[in-house]
């Protein structure tokens, strides 16, 4: 009983949102199905005239700024194209990306595309505050990282600024037809490549030798000699990607998620 009327609540929220997406984007919806991937914002595939879009419900206010460059991205076939967004209803309608595979895997040619990422010549409009997420870590997990450190080591090392994705994790990383593509570049601003590194070494689950393998390629892709920093600098964004997302599944309750992020730090604790 109590499984049916979830379902029939279910329904009736699918179908009052049909009809808020034919009033805001003048598209009708014949179905819409709701995504599992996305923990801040609703997710759902919408077919409407034989063709598939990605429709997305922010839980805060939409960020048109990296939408405006997602769709510089798209027109290098980076990621998929912003179509529409309404800013009252906080949805944005999206050409839909399917996928091959379930799991990507970290290549030469994902690391292509996030130098593709960091090569956008995009004027500045906002730059990560990783200073301000370090010291709003809770006190519980203070514990964990020694918080002062990674401060000062972010004032001492030098700085790689460009323009990043902020949130390369694996279900944003998608193995379409055409080849590997990112999305959801809701977080996305001008920051340290250093943190768009680790991010990726971290949500592979890579170990602190493979990941300098992985950032001697990136580099190596750019036709650039890795910093005779890199070492210690992915130490301490490592370090900095890992406790600032632990704390951001537990206050969402993603605990399983959290629980593997706090046994992977344990081996960038030096």
């Amino acid at each position: 009983m109590k499984r049916s009327k979830e379902r029939r609540l279910q329904h009736s929220e699918l179908e009052e949102l049909k009809v808020k997406v034919d009033t805001v984007f003048k598209v009708s919806p014949e179905r819409l199905e709701k995504l599992t991937k996305g923990v801040s914002n609703n997710n759902y595939l919408m077919v409407s005239k034989g063709e598939s879009y990605l429709l997305k419900c922010y839980s805060h206010g939409i960020p048109t700024e990296a939408l405006k460059a997602q769709n510089k991205l798209a027109q290098q076939g980076i990621t998929s194209k912003v179509l529409q967004y309404d800013l009252r209803t906080r949805m944005a309608l999206f050409t839909f990306m399917p996928q091959v595979c379930a799991e990507p895997r970290l290549t030469p040619e994902l690391l292509a595309q996030v130098i593709q990422v960091h090569s956008l010549e995009l004027e500045v409009y906002e730059v990560l505050d990783l200073v301000g997420y370090v010291q709003a870590i809770d006190e519980e997990l203070r514990h964990l990282v020694d918080i002062e450190r990674l401060i000062e080591s972010l004032a001492s090392l030098p700085m790689d600024l460009a323009f990043c994705h902020n949130d390369l994790v694996m279900s944003n990383i998608i193995q379409s037809p055409e080849g590997v593509r990112l999305i959801d570049f809701e977080y996305a601003c001008h920051s340290d490549i250093f943190f768009d590194l680790a991010a990726l070494v971290c949500s592979f689950s890579c170990g602190v030798e493979e990941s300098l393998i992985v950032v001697e390629s990136y580099f190596s892709l750019k036709r650039q000699a890795m910093p005779s920093y890199a070492q210690a600098k992915l130490t301490v964004f490592c370090q900095i990607y890992l406790i600032v997302s632990i704390q951001w599944y537990e206050q969402r309750s993603v605990i399983t998620e959290a629980e593997k992020l706090r046994q992977l730090l344990k081996q960038w604790i030096l």
